[in-house]
């Protein structure tokens, strides 16, 4: 049985700010945080692509994380970013 129309409106509500509370805590430094759908979801392509947002900064700071402590710890300026 389909549920009402007013209670999937408030569960895309719900959903739309899970993404937003995520993308949230991301802006803030915090890629511990997920958002899953279920892929039929019509909000799955936006929480798919938060993901692998979420997932490539992440990636990015470790990375500059390595290169900092190197520096710091070596004085070497010669090292790179690997940002791929």
């Amino acid at each position: 049985m389909t549920p009402p129309a007013t209670a999937r409106a408030r569960s895309i509500y719900a959903d739309i700010a899970r993404i937003a509370t995520v993308l949230e805590s991301a802006s803030e430094g915090d890629f511990r945080a997920r958002v899953r759908l279920d892929p039929g979801h019509p909000l799955a392509p936006i929480a798919a692509a938060a993901e692998r947002l979420i997932a490539t900064n992440a990636s990015l700071v470790r990375e500059l994380n390595r290169v900092f402590r190197r520096v710091a710890a070596e004085g070497r300026l010669s090292d790179r970013a690997n940002a791929s």
